[in-house]
């Protein structure tokens, strides 16, 4: 699929003028066989088509649901100015990620849902890069990632990431026969997993969207497959091409400044990682856009568009800020924000050395029993003790804090407790440690316990 003057579509081309008489597409036996927008003369058509997919934002918080919106044209406008940013649906099985890549689908045929996405991390390699190539001007999802902790596992999940993530981020997959020529992405790749891609690198590619079970409201994504069943997606998808086709002049040029600007307004976000504006900044140019085509064929007014605008903006700030914990890497870095991360959630807590709670409550993991009472109490396991700049930290039950993070957070196998101690120590975050091994003994409350000892600071 390329987007020229017209836009390829299953059988036909089109452009705001009607079908082309004389060119002829035939995507039968590629990966796009299911994708198939008509050209819909309709407005009335077009007009119910934008009113159902702005139904998407009722489905679920809106760095959630402004993503599953916008992804579609995005998708459409990277035929015109390619995207370097993927999307990634995070979350435990039956959280609803496959309905969200469905959804998105669904703009792009009647037959695509949740059962029949475009490919699958069970495909090999070669399959995998073959899409890749061929997605242009279009969105395709790359479904279900999950990781085992087999060493051999990781290497071919790891493999297909950089195969996938990488050439789409780059803007080239390379052609193995023939190293010298590349083929150039142009389109939006979306992928889903139990299990986040890792690395630092691959992970500032993307936007990762955390999905928990209680994410989606039910009625509305049964609301929305109904809808994409009945071609309301697929209309809203033609009215915005040949919205796009009826622009004078250099759109590519004019889309690329409008990102270029947008870029340099979220400067701030560099603190996350240096490539996280421009990532944002691509889906919202996509939203204003779409927003813009909806105004023009009268779905929705200028002052709503504006709204809408303002609402996306601060939805994919929030999923930007959200990109930390993915763009963690190494262990010392992963375990120290399991930690943290288990404190600030009240999954674990930490006592005082000297007495049964630290002075700062509800900085180490304890809350308040109700709000009518200022009584408090420590939540989830007990993992070390607070003692004024250093706390001392039971190895053993921190580890089990690692190892679910590796498996929620970050997508991959934890190494032994002995060598995550190795890493915390080769990162200088052990203050002390004794001369037989990593952890020391510390006398607290009478008996001799051996702990981590770690600065205050790393945890707070």
């Amino acid at each position: 699929m390329i987007f020229r003057a017209d836009y390829l579509t299953g059988s036909k081309a089109f452009s705001s003028e009607g079908y082309h008489p004389t060119i002829k597409v035939d995507l039968s036996g590629g990966f796009f066989r299911d994708y198939d927008i008509p050209y819909i003369a309709s407005q009335e058509a077009i007009i119910e088509g934008i009113t159902s997919a702005l139904r998407i934002l009722e489905l679920a918080p809106d760095y959630i649901a402004f993503p599953i919106l916008t992804a579609p044209f995005l998708g459409i406008m990277a035929g015109i100015a390619p995207s370097r940013c993927s999307l990634f649906f995070h979350g435990s099985s039956g959280s609803g990620k496959s309905s969200c890549a469905g959804i998105i689908l669904g703009f792009f045929g009647k037959n695509l849902d949740e059962h029949n996405l475009t490919e699958s991390y069970a495909s090999t390699l070669a399959s995998l890069e073959s899409m890749v190539s061929q997605t242009n001007g279009v969105t395709s999802v790359v479904d279900d990632r999950v990781a085992k902790t087999s060493v051999g596992n990781l290497k071919a999940l790891n493999s297909k990431d950089e195969a996938i993530y990488r050439a789409q981020g780059n803007g080239q997959v390379r052609n193995k026969f023939n190293q010298k020529h590349t083929q150039k992405p142009s389109g939006l790749l979306v992928g889903t997993g139990e299990h986040p891609i890792t690395g630092e690198s691959l992970v500032a590619r993307t936007l990762v969207i955390p999905q928990k079970k209680t994410a989606l409201n039910s009625a509305i994504l049964d609301e929305l497959k109904t809808a994409s069943k009945k071609g309301d997606f697929i209309a809203c998808s033609s009215g915005f091409i040949q919205w796009v086709t009826s622009q004078d002049g250099d759109l590519k040029s004019q889309i690329e400044k409008r990102r270029s600007e947008i870029t340099k307004s979220l400067n701030y976000l560099k603190n996350i990682h240096s490539l996280t504006p421009k990532n944002v900044a691509e889906f919202l140019t996509a939203l204003e856009l779409f927003l813009e085509s909806a105004v023009t064929c009268g779905a929705i007014t200028q002052d709503v568009a504006g709204d809408l605008l303002e609402r996306g903006e601060k939805a994919f700030i929030e999923l930007a800020e959200k990109q930390r914990m993915y763009l963690v890497d190494g262990t010392a870095k992963q375990y120290i924000f399991a930690l943290k991360n288990a404190i600030v959630t009240k999954k674990c807590h930490l006592l005082d050395i000297n007495s049964s709670h630290p002075a700062t409550l509800e900085k180490w993991g304890w809350a308040q029993e109700s709000e009518n009472t200022m009584q408090w109490s420590p939540r989830g396991e007990h993992i070390g003790w607070i003692d004024d700049q250093d706390v001392y930290i039971l190895s053993e039950e921190a580890h089990k804090i690692y190892q679910s993070a590796m498996n929620s957070t970050f997508g991959g196998a934890s190494v032994k407790d002995k060598t995550a101690n190795k890493h915390l120590n080769e990162a200088g975050h052990l203050k002390t440690r004794g001369s037989d091994g990593y952890t020391i003994r510390k006398s607290i409350n009478g008996n001799r316990t051996r702990v981590l000892h770690m600065d205050a600071n790393l945890l707070s």
